[in-house]
């Protein structure tokens, strides 16, 4: 069996097409690795609620372990660093 040729939101034979719902992903914009926070900017997504259990990760791998703890400043929020070690430009997501 093969995929339907897609158009738009529907494939060639006029049916509907379900396309998976992207997770958000936020990027990590400041390291405070004394503190061990970061500051991650989710653009124009939705955020994470407090408390959230957040994974880093860099060149596809893993790297560390967040939890949501505010404040939230517009589309940006702090997370406290659990495990692991933060960069400026990892991606966060919830897994």
């Amino acid at each position: 069996m093969t995929a339907p040729d897609v158009v738009g939101d529907l494939s060639t034979d006029g049916a509907p097409v379900i396309l998976p719902v992207a997770e958000a992903t936020g990027l990590v914009t400041k390291v405070h690795e004394r503190l061990r926070f970061v500051v991650i900017d989710y653009a124009l997504q939705e955020l994470p609620g407090q408390g959230q259990i957040l994974y880093l990760y860099r060149q596809g791998q893993r790297v560390a372990r967040l939890k949501v703890s505010g404040p939230v400043m517009g589309q940006s929020l702090v997370a406290d660093i659990v495990e692991g070690a933060a960069a400026v430009g990892d991606e966060a997501r919830i897994d």
